[in-house]
């Protein structure tokens, strides 16, 4: 039993098979021990009624999926590469014209990187096309010029 414990341990002594078990001290359980008895050990835990955190630990464990990041979705990351390829640069260029590590490019057409939303415009603007949403496909024209 630790110092921390604010509820004593409940000790259950049974003499004889026929009647329930006896409720003891520690001190009682621990000279029943010596003396070669058996006794059971029930540490009871305190919920709280309003906040009961039993079922709320039961539903974190059971939430997996919940703390997945989100990853590139399928279809930017071929915009990405086939945008890319038009205009003719490699990974490394684009790159280079993003201020971004050529894995950066690497991780977006692999699908493996987390989306960054200051990425992602910076690579349309070094494309010159929109590469999501309902403009996907357009020619980028820079905000306020028409």
């Amino acid at each position: 039993m630790s110092d921390f414990d604010t509820k004593p341990q409940v000790f259950n002594f049974r003499k004889t098979a026929a009647g329930p078990p006896r409720k003891v001290t520690a001190s009682k359980a621990a000279r029943i021990v010596q003396s070669g008895g058996s006794v059971a050990t029930e540490k009871k835990i305190l919920t709280n009624q309003k906040n009961n955190i039993g079922k709320a630990a039961k539903i974190l464990d059971d939430d997996h999926d919940s703390l997945a990041h989100k990853k590139v979705d399928f279809n930017l990351r071929a915009a990405i590469q086939k945008y890319r390829q038009q205009k003719g640069l490699t990974q490394q260029q684009l790159a280079t014209a993003i201020n971004e590590r050529a894995s950066v490019v690497t991780e977006y057409e692999n699908g493996k990187a987390i989306p960054n939303e200051s990425v992602v415009q910076r690579m349309e603007k070094a494309l010159g096309v929109h590469l999501r949403g309902a403009l996907k496909g357009q020619p980028f024209v820079k905000p306020g010029k028409k």
